[in-house]
Formats: C-alpha cells, structure tokens, sequence
C-alpha cells in the first residue's frame, strides 16, 4: 500500500512538473505573439505618418506653384503687341477690352500643407505692359466670405456696393449668373497702367481681428476671377 501510494505522489508531481512546462511555454508564445501584432500596429502607424506628410507636401507644393510662382512666371515675361515702333499709346478711358484670362476658379486654402491654419490670400500679376487691366472676381459656393482687395499693396475702395450679408446657407455652385442672383458680392477692380511693368492683384478674405478661422468641412474657400485688358 505503501509502495502504491509512493508511486501515485510520484505521478502527480510528475504531472505538475509537466504542466509548469505547458504553461511556461504557452505563456512564452502569447508573449511573442503580442509582440508580433505590436510591431506590425507601430508599422502600420509609421507608414500613416510618412504618406501624410507626402501629401502634406504635394499638396503645399501644388498650391504654391498654381497660386504664386505661375503667376510670376507669366508676369515675367515680356508682353508683345503689334503696332508701329515708339511709345505705345494708352487708351487711359478703356472704352474697349479683350478678355486675356478667362474665368478661372481660384483657391483660399489653409496656410500649413493646405490643412490648416489662415487662408492664404490670392495674387495675381498682371502682364508686363502699358495697358491698363479689368480684374474681375466673383465668391462661388456658398456666401459664407467676405472679401477686400488690393493692389500694389494698396487697399481697394469698395464701400460704395452692397453690404456683405452672410448666409452659408445659400449655395450657387459654379454658375456665376446665380451666384450674383443670390446676392454674392462680384467686383470689377480696374488696374492702371503703369510704365514699371506688372501690378500685383491681391485678394484676401476679411477676418476679424484676433478671431481664428473656421474651415468647417471644406478645406478651401473659391472665387472665378477673370483678366481684362485694354485694346
């Protein structure tokens, strides 16, 4: 009896050995595999992080090379006209244009990659020549901007148009006929001509002081604008 007793406390602790090793390896494979899904989650992170700041850049390079280095491209270059040699005559009443940009949506984007931050203002620069120009810009979308313009860094009068009323609500899309129907605010700002070469147009939404601006859901505020020159 003795013996048979000896042999069963033998067999337990033989078992429980054999199960400290089970669960010894078991609890070193769940180890692993947590590991296993903790590395594949920080790669899957690492990559999020790199495809955003790539298309954070793309994006900022886009709108830099649209919104500003283009236009000073074109502005650069020389414009060519027909007509006898000497000083070219300027029609200073403008009495008759030819469209040389038509309309064209332009962009207000957030300052930083084109995700956040102020708008941004939009700049234009007319061709190098003795002509004088009609800009003409006209908010599209919904009338939840107002807008001031400049040139030459100085400031457009406007006061004389209507109030500014503000209605997110109301949505005229890209039909310029609707929108100026629903009340958004076109102007027609005429540039001078000028002997030292382009004018430099600006366009910038009107914040109030100290107040930040609130994008909502859209990441850009759009205007058509189009280009007239005098013949």
């Amino acid at each position: 009896m003795m013996r048979g007793m000896v042999k069963h406390l033998r067999k337990l602790q033989f078992d429980a050995h054999k199960n400290i090793k089970l669960e010894k390896k078991r609890w070193e494979f769940t180890d692993h595999r947590i590991f296993g899904y903790l590395h594949w989650f920080l790669t899957i992170f690492e990559f999020c992080i790199a495809l955003f700041i790539i298309i954070s850049v793309v994006a900022t390079l886009i709108n830099f090379i649209t919104g500003m280095l283009l236009p000073t491209i074109i502005a650069s270059l020389p414009f060519y006209f027909p007509g006898p040699s000497g000083p070219a005559q300027i029609d200073r009443d403008c009495r008759f244009m030819t469209e040389i940009v038509p309309y064209t949506i332009k962009s207000f984007r957030p300052k930083w990659f084109g995700l956040f931050g102020e708008p941004t203002p939009i700049i234009y620069h007319t061709p190098r020549s003795r002509k004088g120009h009609n800009i003409t810009v006209i908010p599209i979308d919904r009338r939840d901007v107002e807008l001031r313009y400049w040139v030459d860094g100085d400031r457009v009068d406007i006061s004389g148009l209507e109030p500014f009323k503000y209605n997110r609500s109301v949505d005229c899309g890209e039909d310029v006929a609707k929108c100026l129907d629903l009340g958004f605010l076109g102007v027609t700002i005429a540039v001078p001509p000028g002997t030292s070469g382009s004018h430099t147009f600006k366009a910038e939404i009107v914040q109030q002081e100290n107040e930040t601006f609130v994008w909502g859901d859209r990441r850009r505020r759009r205007v058509k604008m189009k280009v007239d020159q005098c013949v």
